[in-house]
């Protein structure tokens, strides 16, 4: 029998729905049944365009919940036109067009960061759903109803300030150095838990004698292993000394690109790009050694995405009001990357440079349709960004679950208990000691748990400055 959605007279601490792929108890399901309830009434409209998208006629919502929750269906968000605006000065000043997404940053920005539905229904359903959205060629800012910008695109933005003599070497010169990292070090393929849109992705570049998989070149601190220090991913210390070599001419070479996309967080978003250069800066070489890209680079991780499609998802590791940044290089079609929070999906030639909240805004990048497409993706990671002081410590984190009353050490515990272990035995001796939730569902959750316990350490430290301040003014 499927679940009533009347929630009248219920006792809202007994309510249970299925939502997403995860069970949802209590007020959390009484509320998404009202958000639901809001987000189906929709009506029909044309989606007005100039210059830089495609007009396209379907199904919106204002500020749709639905889809910002990372949930779909068939209401598109209204992207309202919001005039233009110029930034920068010098060869870093653009004028763009202004889209204005009816929604509050709030939505984005505070509360938990849902989790993306990611079974094969949901994955075909997202991807049916694109079909429909304008594509964004020219330079454009998408920002909230409140004006905090979620996505801004720079066309041709990687060549400010180069002359084409120097955009055609510097173009050349990373195609190259990408091209010989793949000869010497195939770059890993999908794993058994991507989708099969990803491994049919991956038979149609084999096909074709081309390569396809991703590289995660980063300085960071993994979920679920908050009890180690940082370090370098596992993939940016090859064990070949071949290996080793190319990739550390792979990162001399594309060196420029990231001296370029610190100029453009700069003059989009100072304060963030303060923020980031200052941390990049203190780790300096000592800390990201061959990953170090120089005194104005300012995002301590690089994915290297090879031919490659990426089912919907957050990066909701990354910190929230960061800006990730995306630029592709190679000779292709399709390979859009899509945003269903926004109801758009972005053209990305060789040479244009995108900037998202990438933590917050659920997002996906359609196949290639013909040639090469090598993708550069720059973040930081909040733990790397904003370290908590009790990051390296025991932790003692609260299971989420309503009535549960266990406290994990380690994010790591926390994911083994909520998921359940992978061994046979522990699962039959002690499966009433688990939840046993799908994998995403349990990672989000320890995402979330650990972003909550930083806030109030936060909190409870600014309480004792203000403490402190009193006391020292009496």
């Amino acid at each position: 029998m499927a679940p009533s959605n009347d929630t009248k007279g219920s006792n809202p601490m007994k309510l249970r729905r299925v939502r997403g792929g995860r069970v949802e108890k209590g007020r959390r399901a009484q509320q998404h049944q009202a958000d639901d309830s809001e987000a189906d009434s929709s009506r029909r409209v044309q989606t007005t365009a100039d210059d830089n998208v495609t007009k396209v006629q379907g199904t919106n919502t204002a500020g749709s919940q639905a889809s910002t929750n990372g949930n779909h269906g068939t209401n598109h968000p209204i992207l309202l036109d919001g005039g233009s605006e110029t930034i920068g000065e010098g060869a870093y000043q653009i004028t763009s067009s202004v889209k204005v997404l009816q929604s509050h940053s709030d939505v984005f920005f505070t509360g938990p960061i849902r989790v993306v539905d990611k079974s094969e229904a949901s994955v075909r359903k997202f991807r049916e759903d694109a079909a429909q959205y304008p594509v964004i060629r020219s330079n454009t800012v998408v920002r909230c109803a409140d004006g905090k910008p979620l996505l801004r695109f720079i066309k041709a933005g990687m060549y400010a300030g180069l002359v084409p003599d120097e955009e055609r070497r510097k173009r050349e010169g990373s195609i190259n150095a990408i091209r010989q990292l793949i000869d010497v070090n195939p770059p890993p393929p999908p794993g058994k838990d991507d989708s099969r849109m990803q491994q049919e992705q991956r038979e149609i570049q084999k096909a074709q004698h081309q390569a396809f998989g991703r590289y995660m070149l980063a300085f960071w601190l993994p979920g679920g292993r908050q009890r180690n220090p940082p370090g370098l991913s596992d993939q940016s210390r090859p064990k070949r000394a071949d290996s080793m070599a190319k990739l550390v001419q792979y990162m001399q070479a594309t060196e420029w690109e990231h001296s370029q996309v610190a100029k453009w967080i700069s003059v989009a978003d100072p304060a963030i790009h303060e923020e980031l250069h200052a941390c990049y800066q203190n780790l300096g070489r000592d800390k990201l050694q061959h990953l170090y890209q120089g005194p104005s680079a300012c995002h301590t991780g690089l994915a290297l995405l090879i031919n490659r499609t990426e089912d919907p998802h957050k990066d909701s590791n990354d910190a929230r009001d960061n800006w990730t940044t995306t630029n592709c290089w190679g000779a292709f079609t399709g390979g859009y990357v899509v945003y269903p929070d926004l109801g758009v999906k972005v053209a990305m030639e060789p040479g244009d440079l995108s900037l998202t909240r990438a933590a917050v805004l659920t997002h996906f990048v359609e196949g290639v349709e013909e040639g090469e497409r090598f993708c550069h993706v720059r973040f930081t990671k909040e733990n790397i960004l904003r370290p908590s002081g009790k990051v390296y410590t025991d932790l003692a984190i609260p299971c989420p679950m309503i009535g549960c009353a266990k406290v994990c050490p380690s994010g790591n515990q926390l994911k083994i208990h909520l998921r359940g272990p992978t061994d046979k035995a522990r699962r039959e001796k002690r499966s009433s000691t688990y939840h046993w939730l799908d994998l995403e569902v349990a990672k989000q959750l320890v995402t979330s748990s650990l972003r909550q316990l930083k806030h109030k350490a936060a909190e409870e430290g600014e309480d004792a400055a203000d403490k402190n301040d009193a006391q020292q003014e009496a």
